[in-house]
C-alpha cells in the first residue's frame, strides 16, 4: 500500500493525524500515526511535505532517527592492536598520540613482559610519559624498574621520582641523596626513612611533625618539652581565630563557628595529631593533663574571653610570647565594633527619616502586594 492510498482509506473513514484538522474528525494516536509509517516503509516520505499529510512526513523522519539510533546502539567487538604494534606506532611520529593513550589504558592489563616493554619506554620518553610511569610504579613497584628510575632521577629530579625513590629504594641510596629527595619530595618523608639516631633538622619541620617522626622512630623526648609544643600549637590555633573571624564579614560569626561547631579543641587538625604521637610515645600524664586543661579552658573560647584565657595559659608555665595574640585580639575587637556599626548604619539607611505613613491603608485590588 502506498501513502496515497493509505491516506485515502483514512479519509473515507473521517480520520486524520493532523492535529490542526481534528474539527469533526477522529483523531489517530501517536503510536497508531507512527505504526502507520512503519508499515509503509518509505524513507522517500521524509522528503515530501506537498503531496502527503505533513503528519506522514514528520512521523517518517522520526522512523529514519530512531532507525538511526537503533543502528549505533551496540558498536562491534574491537580490534585491538598487538601491544607490539602499539609500541611501533609509539615510536613513530603521527601515531605517537593515539598509541600512547592506548597504551596507558591497557599497562595495567597486559603481561609483566609487555609491562616492562611500555614503562620502560616512557621512562625514556617525555616528561608527560615519565611522570605517568613514575606514579603508576609506585603504587605498583617492582625491583626491575630501579635502574631506570635512579637514571630519571639524577636527570631530571622530578619530585615523582622522589616519591618513588623515598617509599622503595633502599636506605643506602636515601642517605646519599637525603638533601635533594628532600628539597623535591618533603624532609619529614625522608627523615622517616633515615635511622633513628640520624641527625634531626628541627628547622625544616613543624611542631607536630617532629612529634609524629619521635613517635614513629621511638626517639625520647623530655615530657616538658613535648607538653610545650602541644600548648604552643594550641595556643597557635586559638590565636588565628582572632586574627580570621571577623573578615568572614559576620560580625556573629563566633569562636564556636571556628572551632569545629563547638566540638572539642582535639578536632583541631594539628592538635589531633599531636595527642596521637602523644599517646605512641605513651605520655598519658601530659594527655591527661591537656584533658584538664580543656575543660577549664573551652567555655572561655567559646565566649572569646582572651584575658582570663591568656591567664590560664600563663599558669602552664611555659614562656611563651603573648605579643602578636594581644594584638589579634585588639585587631579583632576593633573589627568587630566597626562592623557592627556598620550593620547599624545599613540599617537606619534602609528607611528614610522623612517617610510619613499616616495616610497609608491597605489597597482592595486583589494583584496589590499590600
Amino acid at each position: 500500500m502506498t501513502a496515497h492510498e493509505l491516506n485515502e482509506q483514512l479519509v473515507q473513514h473521517n480520520w486524520t493525524g493532523d492535529l490542526s484538522e481534528t474539527k469533526g474528525k477522529y483523531v489517530i494516536p501517536s503510536k497508531m500515526r507512527y505504526a502507520l509509517v512503519l508499515s509503509l516503509n518509505d524513507p522517500s516520505l521524509a522528503e515530501q511535505t506537498s503531496c502527503i499529510p505533513y503528519w506522514m512526513h514528520y512521523e517518517t523522519q522520526n522512523m529514519l532517527k530512531a532507525n538511526e539510533r537503533f543502528a549505533h546502539q551496540y558498536d562491534p567487538v574491537p580490534r585491538n592492536k598487538t601491544i607490539a604494534e602499539l609500541m611501533q606506532e609509539y615510536g613513530t611520529k603521527g601515531t605517537k598520540i593515539p598509541a600512547r593513550v592506548e597504551l596507558k589504558k591497557r599497562v595495567e592489563h597486559i603481561p609483566f613482559d609487555e609491562q616492562k616493554q611500555v614503562l620502560c619506554a616512557f621512562l625514556s620518553n617525555n616528561a608527560v610519559d615519565r611522570k605517568f610511569a613514575l606514579k603508576y610504579l609506585d603504587e605498583h613497584w617492582d625491583e626491575f624498574y630501579m635502574p631506570d628510575v635512579e637514571k630519571v632521577w639524577l636527570q631530571y629530579r622530578h619530585k615523582e621520582a622522589a616519591v618513588l625513590i623515598v617509599h622503595h629504594f633502599p636506605q643506602e641510596f636515601i642517605l646519599a641523596h637525603q638533601s635533594e629527595l628532600a628539597d623535591a619530595y618533603n624532609y619529614l618523608q625522608v627523615r622517616l626513612r633515615l635511622p633513628a639516631t640520624f641527625t634531626i633538622d628541627k628547622e625544616r619541620l613543624s611542631d607536630s611533625a617532629y612529634l609524629y617522626l619521635c613517635a614513629r622512630q621511638s626517639i625520647e623526648i623530655d615530657d616538658q618539652t613535648a607538653e610545650s609544643l602541644l600548648y604552643r600549637n594550641l595556643l597557635k590555633a586559638i590565636g588565628w581565630f582572632y586574627i580570621k573571624a571577623p573578615w568572614h564579614v559576620n560580625p556573629k560569626w563566633t569562636a564556636e563557628d571556628y572551632f569545629n561547631n563547638g566540638k572539642s579543641l582535639c578536632d583541631i587538625s594539628v592538635i589531633s595529631s599531636m595527642i596521637w604521637s602523644l599517646g605512641k610515645l605513651e605520655k598519658s600524664d601530659i594527655l591527661v593533663r591537656f584533658i584538664e586543661f580543656h575543660e577549664k579552658v573551652y567555655p572561655l573560647i567559646m565566649q572569646a574571653k582572651w584575658d582570663e584565657l591568656r591567664s590560664e595559659f600563663g599558669k602552664l608555665g611555659f614562656d611563651f610570647d603573648y605579643t602578636p595574640y594581644d594584638e589579634a585580639v585588639i585587631g579583632y575587637e576593633q573589627r568587630v565594633i566597626e562592623m557592627n556599626r556598620t550593620a547599624e548604619e545599613m540599617e537606619l539607611k534602609a528607611l528614610p527619616d522623612d517617610l510619613d505613613f499616616s495616610n497609608f491603608t491597605l489597597s482592595n485590588d486583589p494583584n496589590s502586594p499590600f
